[in-house]
């Protein structure tokens, strides 16, 4: 009763709160479903790789990824470089000379800058779409490459749909 009637910034902050789930939820879950197929082919040191996209998930406490966020932001390139990994000024910069309205621009480099957040917000998921794959029989493959099914009309018609339920 106290956020909506008597706090003054409750609504506000619940409005910028929403507006980001909006654009994040899609990102989120169309990057966890990439990452997802290409850690279900097979290639040497998968286990690895697995295990790094789903250490966030292990490792998350308050104190513990607050350290870990505040000194993947502040990594730098090279000695002497002030930019950090995830700094997008160059393309941003790019984007603007090309022509690109500067929404646009601002919405990329949003991206880039919060690529951290995106992997680190991304474990579970991967990992249930990742469980989705695995739950595809292999005959499915099979029929698919012996009707001359290509890999996107594979995904289409065999994985999406297949995956779908996981969302």
């Amino acid at each position: 009763r106290y956020a909506f009637l008597e706090d003054t910034n409750f609504p506000r902050r619940l409005v910028e709160s929403l507006a980001s789930m909006v654009y994040q939820i899609p990102v989120i879950l169309i990057f966890s479903l990439f990452v997802a197929i290409v850690l279900g082919q097979k290639f040497r040191g998968r286990g690895v790789m697995r295990a790094v996209f789903f250490l966030p998930v292990i490792v998350t406490s308050g104190v513990i990824a607050t350290v870990i966020h505040s000194s993947m932001t502040g990594v730098t390139l090279g000695s002497g470089s002030s930019s950090g990994i995830f700094n997008p000024t160059v393309l941003m910069d790019m984007l603007a000379r090309s022509g690109m309205p500067d929404s646009l621009v601002d919405a990329v480099g949003g991206m880039v800058s919060n690529v951290s957040d995106l992997v680190w917000k991304s474990g579970v998921q991967i990992l249930i779409f990742l469980t989705g794959l695995l739950a595809i029989p292999e005959s499915h493959y099979d029929v698919a490459k012996v009707e001359g099914a290509t890999g996107w009309d594979t995904f289409c018609k065999v994985v999406f749909p297949t995956v779908v339920p996981y969302i």
